[in-house]
């Protein structure tokens, strides 16, 4: 199962893909269906616009690296770099951003100095009194960089087949879910890195199947098949929730943490794979500066930023997600792009 080197190559419609889930999660949080409605149902499972994110993290991080790690030009070092300087630079400006506007109209009582740091170094996301505070939505960003920090290690055994290793893993998060998340089984299982690691292992794992395969054994329809079976497995839990009154925690975990995953696996054999439309279409100029965009319409769509655009330029909805955009491209080009080049830059001249 190993990435030969030529495979090393900028997929541009996982990226435009990027802006879907960015849109998915964005939908979860603004409904502009009727309410009522069965779209209105639908669109409230939006949310699962994180789980697409997280299994791309697990395809491209093993897409992008995989092959380096044997070799002697691969360095530890400059992968944390590229990993920090992804996440933590945007964040931290508008952390920053948010902090001042509290202050400012609450004073400075407004956290503990260790909720504080906590915040900082996005260690907010393990703790449930913690996690949806500040920018509410970088609870996912804790699951992120806990799956960072794992990755060097954790796609060397999978590329390895040491299932021993992988199995001992897996064991051990479920086995910290049940013992620090006992009293809330449910955070731990939908809000952690314990409960979330196999959408990360589904990407791992299809980078690694989609590297090797065959040229005469081309996946057929595995892009459409998994958007059916996505839309499927929703379609399923609203039902499984709404009409049969099914445990909402056993069905998530079922069809949200472990069925879910392997569909959105399925649609990403395809992107990669087949030359179908969907792969044309997310792979236009336009998606693909959406989905460059993303992390910052991701971190801006909720807090501040929608409150002025809703308040002070249009109540409409169309308008403010149209603004949301245009803003994170503004966010992406003058700040996030910039402060990302610049650390990696400076890191590798110090070297």
């Amino acid at each position: 199962m190993n990435i030969s080197q030529n495979t090393i190559s900028y997929l541009p419609s996982l990226t435009g893909l990027r802006a879907v889930a960015a849109t998915l999660v964005y939908i979860h949080h603004y409904n502009p269906f009727p309410a009522n409605t069965w779209l209105h149902r639908i669109a409230q499972e939006g949310y699962i616009g994180v789980t697409l994110f997280f299994v791309l993290s697990g395809f491209v991080i093993t897409w992008n690296y995989a092959s380096r790690w044997p070799q002697s030009t691969f360095s530890l070092k400059d992968f944390y770099v590229a990993r920090f300087a992804r996440i933590f630079p945007l964040y931290w400006v508008l952390l920053l951003l948010l902090y001042t506007i509290l202050i400012f109209k609450n004073g400075l009582t407004i956290l503990s100095w260790s909720d504080f740091w906590a915040h900082v170094f996005l260690l907010k996301g393990w703790f449930p009194s913690l996690a949806f505070q500040g920018i509410s939505q970088s609870w996912s960003l804790t699951v992120e960089v806990g799956f960072y920090v794992l990755a060097p290690w954790w796609i060397r055994i999978v590329t390895q087949q040491k299932w021993i290793q992988i199995l001992g893993l897996f064991a051990f998060f479920l086995i910290s879910l049940c013992v620090f998340y006992s009293p809330n089984l449910a955070f731990g299982s939908f809000y952690t890195l314990l409960g979330r690691f196999f959408e990360f292992s589904v990407g791992i794992f299809i980078a690694l199947s989609c590297s090797h395969a065959s040229t005469s054994h081309q996946p057929r329809y595995a892009t459409i098949l998994g958007i059916l079976l996505s839309v499927a497995i929703v379609g399923m839990y609203v039902m499984a929730i709404d009409e049969y009154h099914f445990p909402a925690f056993q069905v998530e975990w079922i069809l949200y943490n472990i069925c879910l995953p392997l569909s959105l696996g399925l649609l990403l054999t395809g992107l990669v794979k087949e030359a179908t439309f969907i792969h044309k279409l997310l792979s236009h100029k336009w998606f693909v500066l959406l989905g460059k965009a993303s992390y910052a319409f991701y971190l801006i769509h909720l807090g501040p930023f929608p409150v002025v655009i809703q308040r002070f330029i249009t109540t409409q909805k169309l308008g403010q997600f149209i603004l949301l955009w245009m803003l994170a491209m503004v966010f992406y080009f003058f700040i996030e792009k910039p402060l990302q080049q610049g650390i990696i830059k400076h890191a590798k001249s110090s070297d």
